[in-house]
Formats: structure tokens, sequence, C-alpha cells
């Protein structure tokens, strides 16, 4: 097959940050909250969000020609779809993972520093009073939302009783898993946000009574002590390097009954070669937000459960629209 000569037209269109900017602007403005269920001309929407009028006219503007919002005389509206996806009264809202990008955006205008030193260079804390750590909690729950349903039909704990979830995001794969397995008792263990998070999330949901949140660290203490039948790690892998992740596995192994199940869920790169680019991206911004944390290659995954003693171990795509894989053993 004849190889595809560069063109401009390609290096500009990977340059092509202004759309997204002006959407990550609009989301952490609140400029779809105050369209949110009603019609208003831009002068409105300008007060409610306590912005410049003629500022805010012209970033509607691209709003408009990206078809996000839409217009109806001097008045406008949010088009089809836009209050489920980018209002947080939506039930697959993706306000508050938008409004994390749009902190994120910051550090990428950063990346020179970053990959001249190979430090990161915006870090949160993890405590629930710290802001940046809850919007990032409030944005893992956002993309929970979107395929925890799909992966709790998907998963097969078998006669599994007890779970524990490490890096849950935050108790929406509880959530799921314990309305798919009615008999499963879950232990969430996660940041503080993420917990602070996570109990408001399951706050009036039935499935809650059988889901224990639990504020912890495993990558310093371990699991909690305690005995599970089967574990999920849900993109919890990519915080660390590969020597603490072979750490982290171990402690699992023993925490783990005979022949339980382990489940890793993470963004991972293919074993050559710099696919998926979706992946490869996120292991930037890993190098700019995180002390040594990267998206590991699925053999190493792979490897890491092997050494750490677990059988059986196999590499699977569960269909997702995101570049996942599914990585098992057994205890």
């Amino acid at each position: 097959m004849a190889r595809r000569t560069l063109s401009a037209r390609d290096v500009l269109e990977m340059t092509a940050f202004h759309g997204a900017r002006a959407l990550l602007a609009a989301a952490s403005l609140g400029v779809f909250e105050a369209l949110s269920g009603r019609r208003a001309t831009a002068g409105a929407v300008a007060r409610r969000c306590g912005t410049d009028p003629a500022a805010t006219e012209r970033l509607l503007r691209v709003l408009l020609g990206m078809r996000l919002v839409e217009q109806e005389g001097s008045k406008l509206r949010l088009a089809p779809g836009a209050r489920e996806l980018l209002t947080e009264e939506g039930s697959l809202s993706l306000a508050d993972l938008l409004r994390h990008r749009g902190a994120r955006f910051k550090a990428w205008a950063l990346l020179e520093e970053s990959v001249r030193t190979g430090r990161p260079v915006v870090l949160a804390g993890d405590g629930e009073d710290d802001p940046l750590a809850l919007q990032a909690a409030r944005a893992r729950r956002d993309s929970a939302r979107r395929w925890a349903p799909v992966l709790a039909s998907w998963m097969d704990f078998g006669a599994a009783r007890t779970l524990l979830l490490l890096g849950d995001g935050p108790a929406v794969h509880a959530h799921h898993f314990a309305r798919a397995h009615p008999r499963l008792q879950i232990t969430v263990v996660d940041t503080p946000a993420s917990v602070a998070v996570g109990r408001d999330y399951l706050r009036g949901r039935p499935e809650a009574r059988r889901v224990r949140l639990v504020q912890g660290d495993p990558w310093k203490a371990g699991p909690p002590s305690g005995r599970w039948d089967a574990a999920f790690l849900s993109n919890a892998l990519h915080g660390a390097p590969l020597d603490e992740v072979r750490r982290l596995l171990r402690r699992i192994r023993k925490a783990l009954r005979p022949k339980g199940l382990c489940v890793i869920r993470d963004r991972f790169l293919e074993d050559r070669g710099p696919l998926p680019l979706e992946n490869a991206l996120y292991d930037l911004q890993l190098l700019l937000t995180t002390r040594g944390g990267r998206c590991h290659r699925e053999r190493e995954a792979a490897d890491a459960l092997r050494a750490a003693g677990f059988r059986n171990v196999s590499v699977r795509d569960p269909g997702l629209a995101d570049e996942e894989r599914i990585v098992t053993g057994v205890a």
C-alpha cells in the first residue's frame, strides 16, 4: 500500500484546539446551565453567567456554528441532546468532565516544560476539601456513568459474594455491579475526594446498603484487611510506575481467596507502536499531572499479573467506545 504524503491540512487539523477551547470555556462559565430549560438572549446569558455581554455574544456565535446551541429570533436555546449531555441535570451529563478538561488545558499549555524536565506541572491533592481533587472525582463520575451499565452487564464475577473495588470512578461501578449482582457485597477504596463524591452519588439508591466506601491509599497501605472473592481495578494502574503496579498486584493477590478473580480495566498502549493515539495522548497528560503515572502496555499488565501469582491471564476488549481493555487473572 502506498504511503500517504502528509499535507498542510493534516498538520493544521492536528492543531485545531480553538473549538475545543470554546466548548470548555462555555462549560466552565455556565453558559449551558444558563440556557437549560429556557430560551434567552445573549445579554440574559451574560447576566446569568456574570460575563461581559459583548464577549459572551462572540462566544455564543461560535457555539451556534458548532451546533451546540440554536437561534430562534433574537433568542438562543440548547440544541437537541445538549441539555442531557452538557448540563448538570442530564442523566448522561458531561458537565463536570468538561470543566475538568478545561482545568487540564492549562497544564497542556506547559507541555514543553514538562518534556524538558520530565516532571509534572500540575498536581492535585486528594482531600475532600481540595477543589481540584473534587473536580477530578466528579469528572471520573461523569465518565463512569457512560460505561458502567454496559460493563456491569458484560462482566461475569461467577459465584463471587464479595468484591473489592479500587479506583471506582467513584462508586458508579459499585452501584451498577450491585444492581447486576444482587448477592454481591462491595467495598470501594478510593481517595477522600472520590469517597465524598461517591457518597453523594449513592444517596437514596437501594444498592447503597451493599456498598461500603473506605478512604485509603492502596498504593501505600494495600487493601483494607479482609478476604475477597474478586477484585476490580478501574483505571487504577496508570497512576503509578510499573514497579509499584507489581507491588500492588501482589497485595491484591494476598487479599483474594483461592481462585479469586482479579479484573483490571484501564487504558493501555499496544505492545508495539504508539497506538491507540487517544491513550498515547493520555499518557502525555499523566506526565503533566502525576509523579510517575503512565499508560502501561497490555503485555506489561499481563506479565505483572503473572509475576504476582495469578493464573489464566487474558486480555480482552469489552467493546466500549473508549480505548480500554480488560485484563483478568485467577488467584
